[in-house]
Formats: C-alpha cells, sequence, structure tokens
C-alpha cells in the first residue's frame, strides 16, 4: 500500500498506535517519515528540505520559512513543519523548549494537567501559582479554553471573556493592516 509515493506497513495504524508489550520500539510521529515526504504542498518542501535546513542553522520557525518557503502558502502545515523542525533540533542535540509563551514554562498538555488536577478554576490562580507576569494574547484564550474544557463551562462566562482573543469576544476577525472583518452570528431578521 502506497501514500504520498511512500509504502505503508501491512498495518498502518502501526505508525500512530502505542508499542505492544514485548515488541521492539518504534518511530513514530515525524521519526516515522522518510526524508522524502512532502510536508508543504504549497511549496512542494519535504521533511528532508526541513532537515537540511536547520542542519543549517535554522533554527526557529521564522528561518524555516525564509529558506524554504514551507508555511507561507495556506499556513495548513505549519504545525508539522515545527514538529520536524523541533525533530531535527533534538537529533542534533538542542533541548527543544515546549514552553507556551514567556509567562508560563509549560506545554500546553502541562497546562491541561495542572489545571486539572490543581483544580484551578482561574487565570489569576494559574498565573499566581505556576506562571509569571499578566499574561498574553497566547496563554490567556489558551488557558481560557482549558478551563472551559476540564471544568465544562462557558468559554465566554464573564469571569473567562478577557482571556478571549477578539474574534471569540466580538465575532470580528482582526486583519494584518489593524482593520476588522465582520463575522454575523446569524442571519438579520426578516
Amino acid at each position: 500500500m502506497m501514500l504520498n509515493d511512500m509504502a505503508l506497513p501491512s498495518r498502518p495504524e502501526s505508525l500512530i498506535l502505542p508499542a505492544l508489550e514485548g515488541s521492539a520500539p518504534k518511530a513514530l510521529g515525524v521519526a516515522a517519515l522518510p526524508d522524502s515526504a512532502q510536508i508543504c504542498s504549497c511549496h512542494n518542501v519535504s521533511k528532508g528540505d526541513i532537515c537540511q535546513a536547520v542542519s543549517n542553522g535554522a533554527t526557529s520557525l521564522g528561518a524555516i520559512k525564509s529558506c524554504t518557503k514551507a508555511a507561507t502558502g495556506c499556513g495548513g502545515c505549519s504545525a508539522l513543519v515545527k514538529q520536524v523542525m523541533e525533530y531535527q533540533l533534538a537529533q542534533q542535540g538542542v533541548e527543544v523548549k515546549k514552553d507556551i509563551c514567556e509567562h508560563f514554562a509549560y506545554s500546553r498538555q502541562e497546562i491541561y494537567h495542572l489545571v486539572r488536577v490543581n483544580r484551578i478554576h482561574t487565570f489569576e490562580q494559574l498565573i499566581a501559582r505556576y506562571g509569571h507576569g499578566d499574561g498574553c494574547e497566547i496563554c490567556k484564550p489558551l488557558v481560557g479554553s482549558v478551563l472551559a474544557s476540564c471544568w465544562n463551562e462557558y468559554l465566554l462566562k464573564p469571569a473567562h471573556l478577557p482571556l478571549q482573543d477578539t474574534n471569540d469576544r466580538y465575532f470580528a476577525n482582526i486583519q494584518k493592516d489593524g482593520t476588522y472583518s465582520i463575522v454575523h452570528a446569524c442571519p438579520p431578521a426578516r
């Protein structure tokens, strides 16, 4: 069986499912992809192209975009490009930090666990205990989403509203030039 000119194992699900007890460890995620695997279809950038760029000194997503054009088309591959970059950095012995922003030295998954295990219900509780500063446009919506997920609360309830970005609060999308496009919540009544 083939997928994008890549031979698949007889049981393709084995690429993503955990190894069974007693079986040999296997590569998962981007580690399992061959260098020829296409990562960015807009600009035909392969895993090997990204790994080579990292080996040549491109150690940030911006640098990868600049030298390979990966993730500069539709942007749908950005997360995968970042995963390949982090994989290659780790292969080179570089520590890869998964911090969500400068206010929290934790990944999204770690934030989720901190909130859930410690029964944290507000952004203020979380930042006082595990972060520093006032928060930013990266961590506030992320924490708002985690709080809503953990405690099944409405995302736009007054306590969580300040955590949401402009799109969620005002149903408007801010454009690069500072203008807004309005997203109508429902059609006008007739």
